[in-house]
């Protein structure tokens, strides 16, 4: 199968930082603050701007007021925003890295149903999104979307993809 499972966090909170100095010294500053304080940081999205540069990352729910802490502390010049009602969705699957298109069909999906994605991660075997929170629904909520959803998926991962969503508490 192309999509081995299908994932949904909704513990999840988006951390913008705009503007910050540029150059990854004050990335790497960051991060080892945060992993001080016990803090995983999970999606990272940077990008240059004509004076310094942006930074969005992702952050457990319970950690949002540490974090907010560590970027007053090093930042109090930048503008933040904390996004605390998204959740993160991904597809996992080692048979991705040889099939184009997985990701233009998981955020088709996405957008057919007008689902606002904030940050996007991706790697050879996995595509994330954080998208507005209302995924994070209660089990069986999903049902029309889940089957639009499996319609897109490898027949042989729909009735797994339908049994880990439904669990999901």
């Amino acid at each position: 199968p192309v999509v081995t499972s299908v994932t949904h966090d909704t513990n999840t909170a988006v951390f913008k930082l705009a503007p910050l100095p540029a150059g990854a010294t004050v990335l790497a500053d960051l991060f080892t603050a945060l992993s001080e304080k016990g803090i995983v940081v999970d999606v990272i999205s940077q990008s240059e701007l004509t004076q310094g540069q942006q930074l969005a990352f992702s952050v457990p729910v319970e950690d949002i007021f540490q974090t907010r802490q560590v970027i007053e502390k090093k930042f109090s010049k930048a503008d933040c925003w904390v996004m605390d009602h998204v959740s993160k969705v991904s597809i996992v699957g080692v048979g991705m890295r040889n099939h184009p298109g997985v990701a233009a069909k998981f955020f088709d999906v996405l957008a057919k149903h007008n689902i606002s994605i904030h940050l996007v991660t991706t790697s050879e075997i996995k595509v994330s999104a954080i998208v507005e929170a209302i995924l994070g629904l209660e089990p069986g909520q999903l049902s029309a979307r889940t089957d639009d959803f499996c319609k897109h998926m490898h027949p042989a991962d729909r009735e797994r993809f339908k049994l880990l969503l439904n669990s999901i508490k």
